[in-house]
């Protein structure tokens, strides 16, 4: 999972793997002229997603899954601060039709699931007559919304607490439970789960999003009560 040049592709961040069918779709950001874009991962080479957005955007978090009735892939992301587009929103949809979903800085679509939040400590969830509200004790803001492929009701958070220390949590929506991910021994930045590994974004160089991706099988889930907060309410069709 996600094998390719480091040499030839210096910086890449914000890591999704997902099941097309029996295919492997691997998804990530590639600093393209001072700007993160979403690329698809073909064969070792990094593929620019035609997303609609302008140069100057930027693009992050990918997240996608496969509709096999429908014979398609379908993918979120989160775009904005460019010039003709400054606030940050959530788009999904397929190549080349993408559409705005809401007003968000980190979130995620996931078949029925929209995940959505600016970026503080907290978001929410909303399923078909059903909104939940999220929010983390300790945690000045949240970095990235991603989840597990193979357990799409475990959502990860990667956070900054409010002493600048980094946490990722695996929050189960259907459990109401938080642990924290560890990967190699310490908390993952802006990780994703597929097949049993763990792909994160690891420092490389002296700016703080100087990441590349590294894929790893030695992940552990420790943990962590009292620090998710959930509560529901359900919602107007037409909310």
């Amino acid at each position: 999972m996600f094998d390719f040049d480091r040499m030839r592709y210096p910086k890449t961040h914000m890591p999704f793997a997902v099941h097309d069918g029996d295919r492997l779709r691997e998804f990530g950001c590639i600093m393209v002229g001072n700007r993160w874009k979403a690329h698809e991962l073909v064969d070792g080479e990094w593929r620019r997603i035609a997303t609609g957005l302008p140069d100057d955007a930027t693009e992050c978090s990918p997240c996608a899954w496969w509709d096999a009735i429908r014979d398609r892939l379908t993918l979120s992301f989160i775009g904005g601060a460019s010039l003709t587009s400054l606030p940050y929103r959530l788009y999904a949809g397929e190549e080349g039709d993408f559409h705005e979903v809401t007003r968000a800085s980190v979130g995620l679509v996931h078949k029925g699931m929209v995940v959505h939040g600016d970026g503080s400590n907290e978001f929410d969830i909303e399923t078909e007559g059903m909104r939940r509200h999220v929010t983390l004790s300790g945690v000045s803001y949240v970095y990235r919304l991603s989840l597990d492929e193979n357990a799409p009701t475990r959502l990860l958070a990667t956070c900054m607490m409010e002493n600048d220390d980094i946490r990722t949590y695996a929050l189960d929506i259907m459990r109401d439970t938080c642990h924290e991910l560890i990967a190699d021994g310490h908390p993952p930045y802006k990780a994703c789960l597929c097949d049993g590994l763990c792909a994160y974004a690891v420092k490389c160089g002296e700016d703080w999003e100087d990441r590349e991706i590294r894929v790893t099988g030695d992940w552990w889930l420790e943990r962590a009560d009292g620090v998710a907060q959930m509560t529901e309410e359900q919602v107007a069709e037409e909310d």
